[in-house]
């Protein structure tokens, strides 16, 4: 008699205990991470009115060039230690240590790369010298332990050093750069950033752990570098999906228009952050429990589909309808070209909250390769694109190229974990739902679009969306909060 009643009881709060764990999880990472946007989003608005297009295009070339060498000094590292820390029980400062051996040896390359070869990288003079100062932010990034701490879940350390590098580039930006002809602060201010962050995590990890012991052993570096290769394949296939567009715009066309198409990206790269911390936060359990219950990965799959897809679907609806007072209002009239890019990238957004549910979910099941496959085709169709559709037809082009292949992502990406593991999609009752609720706001905005202010129209929105989602599907929102597994 006992033993049949204390299993369940032992379910319901191993639920209990996941539920708590991964709310805990979000709102630290929601907390730290919407702390960082609104705070970079600031810098982000202040830049764009003080430096203007062309310079405000310069910076964000700059940023996409050196966003690669980001990616080379990661090389899926960061991924996959976050998983490793998060499943051992024993060893991690060895993974460490490990890991940052790799880094530094990268790092140490990649710098040497583009100082080098940065006039080839860049179309103008200015732009050439922003990314041989911006190189050196690969320091402080390769040196920066937040992917240890994700791992032992230690979300609120992960929340401050990001409210710490982005708060010192705000204030610093403030007070230094106020015309085009301090363009050159930026970088080293961005620098900086990095820097205290990375000392933050760093003095904290020293103190429990002690200092870091690189790894010596070339074969083992070899081996876990060899691990990794498969998710820096697909980072570095997503990072052209990102940015091929704003180095082709910046050679075929102009770096002003790249300024236009970066403001309407920085909106949109701000809406997808919001989604990606909720996957960042929900990553090590997918890892965990991959590991320990493997067949009830797709259940906890699906709920977190539904959930990107309840705020996915409002999100592209509101953002087609506001655009125009959103860029009017957060950058001016000077990027009043960057409208009908936002229009059609806002949907970009919304297909990448489900492509992050599946990526995630497909590394931490050990599927990088597949993930890698999936997301070359996408970045293939998005290449292609984009060298057909921007020299005749500039941004425009480059928003169709980009929400096309965003399209074939996420049906690749899909069919990837469907095959590899289990078919698995969001709730479609509920994305009916939430589809009915998304048109009765749109009819909403439409119509208050001329009379009420950006940031009421937002409130009202939202009021009017959730409203009508919850009286259409009560029963099955509770459900799926619940993240009752099994």
């Amino acid at each position: 008699m006992n033993n049949f009643f204390a299993t369940p009881l032992k379910q319901k709060d191993a639920f209990q205990g996941l539920r708590a764990k991964l709310f805990g999880n979000f709102s630290w990472l929601f907390a730290g991470t919407a702390g960082k946007l609104i705070i970079g989003f600031i810098a982000t608005l202040y830049l764009a009115r003080v430096l203007g297009p062309q310079g405000f295009g310069q910076i964000a070339f700059a940023q996409a060039i050196l966003a690669y060498f980001i990616l080379i000094t990661d090389f899926g590292l960061q991924t996959l230690g976050t998983r490793e820390i998060a499943v051992a029980s024993e060893g991690k400062s060895r993974i460490v240590g490990k890991i940052l051996t790799i880094r530094f040896v990268l790092v140490i390359a990649s710098l040497g790369i583009l100082i080098i070869f940065a006039p080839f990288f860049t179309p103008s003079t200015t732009t050439k010298y922003l990314l041989v100062i911006f190189s050196f932010t690969l320091i402080p990034m390769g040196a920066n332990l937040a992917w240890f701490f994700r791992g032992l879940e230690k979300m609120m350390l992960i929340g401050v050093s990001d409210v710490l590098q982005v708060g010192f580039y705000l204030a610093l930006l403030l007070m230094l750069v106020k015309s085009p002809d301090q363009l050159f602060y930026v970088p080293a201010i961005f620098i900086g950033g990095h820097m205290l962050s990375t000392l933050f995590l760093s003095g904290i990890y020293a103190h429990r752990w002690g200092l870091p012991k690189l790894s010596t052993s070339i074969v083992d570096n070899w081996k876990f570098l060899s691990i990794a290769a498969p998710v820096i394949v697909t980072q570095l296939l997503h990072q052209i999906y990102f940015n091929m567009d704003i180095w082709m715009l910046g050679f075929y066309r102009s770096e002003t228009e790249v300024g236009f198409y970066n403001a309407a990206y920085r909106v949109i790269f701000a809406i997808i952050m919001i989604n990606t911390v909720f996957m960042q936060a929900i990553y090590p359990t997918f890892s965990r429990l991959y590991r320990r219950q493997p067949l009830e990965v797709s259940k906890l799959l699906k709920k977190t589909l539904s959930l990107s897809m309840i705020f996915a679907i409002p999100i592209g609806i509101a953002g087609t309808i506001l655009s125009h007072s959103l860029i009017a209002t957060l950058f001016g009239t000077a990027f009043a070209n960057s409208t009908l890019a936002f229009q059609i990238l806002v949907w970009s957004a919304s297909l990448a909250f489900l492509g992050a549910n599946y990526g995630y979910c497909l590394v931490a099941c050990h599927q990088q390769k597949t993930l890698a496959f999936a997301a070359g085709i996408g970045t293939a169709v998005n290449i292609v694109l984009n060298f057909l559709l921007i020299p005749s037809h500039g941004i425009i082009g480059a928003c169709l190229a980009t929400i096309i292949a965003q399209v074939v992502m996420v049906i690749c990406e899909s069919i990837a974990f469907s095959l590899r593991i289990s078919p698995t999609f969001p709730s479609a009752i509920l994305a009916l739902k939430a589809s009915a609720a998304g048109l009765v706001m749109g009819l909403v905005l439409f119509y208050l679009n001329s009379y009420f202010n950006l940031f009421l129209l937002i409130i009202i929105g939202v009021v009017v969306y959730f409203s009508i989602l919850w009286l259409l599907g009560r029963a099955q929102l509770f459900k799926l909060l619940s993240f009752r597994i099994g």
